[in-house]
């Protein structure tokens, strides 16, 4: 199962480079670097806010976790 998932992970980004580069024909390195670009933006701001909003607990929210470990600060 985690090998299946690995698998699908890694084939989304460039199925998506593909997808959207054949809207735009000659624009395909911009369609590439866009679909690439927001993908390091995501894993950027899980690594910022996403872990601490999952792990924290200075929020007392059943739902949000705290802002104690942005930035991964122990």
């Amino acid at each position: 199962m985690m090998t299946s998932s690995a698998l699908v992970l890694f084939m989304t980004l460039p199925g998506l480079a593909l997808f959207y580069g054949d809207w735009c024909g000659q624009k395909t390195y911009f369609q590439f670097s866009h679909v690439f670009g927001h993908r390091g933006a995501g894993n950027y701001s899980m690594v910022a806010f996403g872990y601490s909003l999952v792990f924290g607990t200075s929020f007392k929210s059943p739902y949000l976790g705290g802002s104690e470990y942005f930035f991964l600060k122990t």
